[in-house]
């Protein structure tokens, strides 16, 4: 999706990348094809919603490093009904 579209445009241009999600699948095809093209890619699973995995990314990007978060979820409900659970998923994550 639009993660892989910007890490690839990174990639192009000569950025070592560590790409980051939560599916381990999606991560390792973009990852291939970004070194298959020549560039530089790692990958980790991370869930963006938890502090201590965005803080262990830091730790591992290579320097220099760009970041693009690309984190989102959506949720059809109406506002008064979300519970503080659901609300503070939405904010943490967008």
């Amino acid at each position: 999706g639009v993660g892989a579209a910007v890490a690839r445009r990174f990639a192009r241009e000569g950025h070592p990348l560590l790409l980051a999600g939560r599916t381990a699948e999606k991560l390792a095809r973009a990852a291939d094809a970004i070194r298959a093209a020549g560039g530089v890619a790692e990958w980790a699973v991370a869930d963006a919603t938890e502090e201590e995995a965005v803080a262990a990314l830091f730790d591992r990007a290579p320097e220099p490093a760009c970041v693009v978060f690309n984190a989102g979820v959506n949720m059809r409900k109406p506002f008064a009904e979300l519970s503080v659970a659901e609300f503070e998923a939405l904010w943490c994550t967008n």
